[in-house]
């Protein structure tokens, strides 16, 4: 025997649920990577201030970018959903290669420590900026 066939109204709700979900998740993953780079930052400057700073600076900027690219390439998104999974494939794989950059960083910052903390905050910004970007 084969099970009977879900309503279209119900498989639509389902559907609904499962990407409100994983808007949440992506929210959660957000404040994570947002801790995890606070938390880094602040190794590489030494101070928490500077470290919140250059994160919310990068993610606000971050947020202006992806807005801006997102408006100018929406119209040709004709699957909204898969586009949306694909972008935070971006976003994990960005977050992954952000940690050898910060410890890069962290070298540059070694090797310019006197050079004081706006040059270190535009080498790290920098580094974070790019996945904000994606959201």
């Amino acid at each position: 025997m084969s099970a009977t066939p879900l309503p279209v109204n119900e498989v639509r709700v389902r559907g609904t649920q499962l990407l409100a979900f994983c808007f949440l998740l992506s929210g959660i993953a957000a404040l994570v990577y947002q801790t995890v780079w606070t938390r880094q930052f602040a190794l590489v400057f030494g101070t928490s201030e500077l470290a919140v700073t250059t994160v919310l600076a990068a993610y606000m900027g971050g947020l202006a970018l992806g807005a801006w690219l997102v408006e100018r390439g929406l119209p040709r998104v004709s699957k909204p959903v898969l586009t949306y999974a694909g972008l935070e494939l971006g976003i994990g794989a960005s977050a992954v290669v952000l940690v050898p950059a910060l410890l890069a960083a962290r070298r540059v910052d070694a090797a310019l420590s006197r050079s004081g903390a706006v040059l270190r905050f535009g080498l790290d910004a920098g580094a974070g900026t790019r996945p904000a970007a994606r959201y």
